[in-house]
This record gives structure tokens, sequence and C-alpha cells, in this order.
């Protein structure tokens, strides 16, 4: 219902956008032509822009909206996240190269910069996004414990206090710095007892495997049941290494 919620505001919002800029307004709201000298602005084709501007953010805002309808009705919270974060980047991508030529030499360079950052912007959050859904993966040794992925690490036995099943995770209170859906929880989040824990769930399916460091630092791994209680039956071939035995 959040994403759906969220969705919604952001399509409401551009509908607003789309009847807020006018010929009347423009020469105080609209970027770049509020900059220009009174013949540039005799030469800009303001009508012509108008009319797409309008256009755009009705298209863009009612988009938002029925996608997050459609996502809501499948049952499907994280795609319309990934579509609020993708979305209007995108969008505004394209809005940009297209109305570029609208504009005089000397201000197409720093429209140039804006879709580079916007470009750089829609990489990073597809990556992210990439890397987010890609699960954790666990593995022991005589060494320790190595996860890799997101947020993974190597750990020592000597720096292990113990490792234990547990069927609820900590209530939390906010991210601090990670990456979260609705079943995927990965990075550092703050609990609402004011623990900073790590989290590399990639199911919401209990147990949850709970290794607690000898400085008193936990991380909660999570792929689903089986798994989890099967990596649990592996690890206990190691708990001779460990400064207290798995439980």
């Amino acid at each position: 219902m959040t994403a759906l919620i969220i969705s919604c505001f952001l399509g409401l919002l551009f509908i607003g956008i789309a009847y807020i800029l006018n010929k009347n307004n423009a020469k105080y709201y609209l970027s770049g032509y509020n900059e220009m000298n009174q013949e540039e602005q005799d030469q800009f084709p303001l009508v012509s822009f108008l009319g797409f501007f309008k256009k755009f953010h009705l298209t863009l805002g009612f988009s938002n909206i029925l996608i997050g309808l459609v996502f809501f009705i499948l049952k499907k919270p994280d795609l319309t996240l990934y579509s609020i974060g993708i979305l209007p980047l995108l969008a505004y991508l394209y809005f940009i190269i297209r109305t570029k030529p609208f504009y005089p030499i000397k201000q197409q360079k720093s429209l140039t910069w804006a879709i580079w950052i916007l470009a750089i912007s829609l990489i990073g959050i597809i990556t992210l996004m990439y890397f987010g859904q890609k699960t954790n993966n666990i593995t022991f040794n005589s060494l320790g414990i190595e996860i890799s992925g997101m947020y993974g690490e190597k750990i020592p036995f000597s720096e292990i206090k113990e490792v234990s099943l547990c069927h609820h995770l900590p209530k939390i209170k906010y991210k601090t710095n990670g990456y979260a859906s609705s079943q995927i929880k990965k990075g550092y989040f703050k609990t609402e007892d004011g623990e900073k824990v790590k989290l590399l769930i990639s199911n919401l399916e209990p147990p949850y495997l709970l290794i607690t460091k000898t400085n008193e630092k936990k991380i909660y791994y999570g792929q689903n049941s089986p798994k989890n209680k099967a990596l649990m039956q592996e690890l206990s071939k190691y708990q001779h290494y460990f400064a207290k035995e798995i439980r």
C-alpha cells in the first residue's frame, strides 16, 4: 500500500506541475527562459514548448498512477518502487534531450551537463537495484565465514562470538546505509532499541542466521528457511574454531 501511495502522490504532483506553468508566468518560473533577454525570449518558441511541457507531465503523472495501480493489483510492490526510482529519471532525461534545441546555444551547455548527471544517476540506481537483488552467498572454510555480494565481508572465526538461528528480526527504526525493498534488506540499519545491525536478508522467511561478533556487532543473514537451516548444519562442522559454540 505504501508503494501505491507514493506512486499516486508522485503522479498527482506531475499532473499538478503540468498546469502550473503557463505563458503568463513562464518569464518567472521557466528555468533558462527567465534568464534570457527580451530578444531571446521573443525568438523562443514558448507556445510549442509549453504544449510539450504540459503533455509530458500529464503523461508522466498518469503513467505513475497507472503503474502503481497495476502492480498493486498484481501484488508486486517492489516493481512499483523500482518504477518510482527509474521512470521519472528516464522521463526527464528524454524531456531535456527533446527540449534542448529550444534553447540558445549558450544555454545548451548546461543542459548537456544535466543530461549527463541524469544519465549517471539512472545508471547508479539501476546498478544498485541489480546488485541489491542478487543473493549474498555464504561459504565456510577453516579460516572463517565469507559472505559475497553487496555488503558482504570475510569474518575470521576468531572474531565470532556465536552463531544461532533466530525467528525474528529486530524492529527496524530506519536504514542508515543500504538497500531495502519489501523482501530484501541489505546494509546497516538502526533498531528501535538504538542498536546498529547489519542485515543481509534476501527473503523474509525465518529462521535467520544471527552472527554475533566478539565486538558485539550483529549480522542477520537469510535466504529461505530450508537454506538457512542447511547453512546452520554445515556451519556446525566448524564449531571448534569458534570462541563459543554454535547454538
